[in-house]
């Protein structure tokens, strides 16, 4: 009993007083995961922010092209009213809230050299707006006909009719139609 018991002492010995060069590599290897894990996490939130960003970004675009879109649209509407008492643009869910006393655009033709221009403005319940300039111009011969052109300016964000230029996520997107 006694040459087991000493067997034990010296095991548990030698097993509490290890050598020092071994102390501290649970530390060192638990700091390298911990950071590489803090990296790999840093990394794919960065890429979720920016994501975010993007969509955010794509959402008022589309919203100023459809304010843009919508201004066409009442130009070519006004463009083909015939009766001066149809004035005004119905944009479905986004009806105007200022622009409604438009006249028709036909209402009086380009002469040679000087085009007709009629310029609006319409907001729409939904915060946008677009700023609408139609210009008419005669063109000569040969062909002796009238060149109509919309250039539509469409804003994500605006006070009634008027874009918030102070706003620094305002977007603006244009469509032009020459026809």
């Amino acid at each position: 009993m006694e040459i087991t018991f000493i067997m034990k002492k010296n095991l548990i010995t030698l097993l509490l007083h290890r050598p020092q060069q071994q102390s501290g590599f649970v530390i060192l290897f638990a700091m390298i995961i911990s950071t590489i894990i803090l990296i790999l996490g840093s990394g794919i939130f960065s890429i979720a922010y920016k994501e975010a960003l993007l969509q955010s970004s794509d959402t008022e675009t589309l919203h100023a092209l459809y304010a843009a879109d919508a201004g066409v649209e009442c130009a070519l509407y006004l463009d083909a009213a015939i009766v001066p008492a149809v004035n005004t643009c119905n944009a479905g869910t986004n009806t105007p809230v200022s622009g409604a006393t438009l006249a028709p655009i036909t209402a009086s033709a380009p002469t040679l050299g000087a085009p007709l221009i009629t310029d609006f403005r319409l907001g729409y319940s939904n915060g946008t707006c677009s700023h609408v300039t139609v210009s008419k111009t005669l063109i000569p011969l040969p062909t002796s006909r009238v060149e109509t052109k919309i250039y539509s300016q469409g804003y994500n964000s605006c006070d009634k009719d008027i874009p918030q230029n102070n706003n620094p996520n305002l977007v603006e997107r244009v469509l032009e139609v020459t026809y």
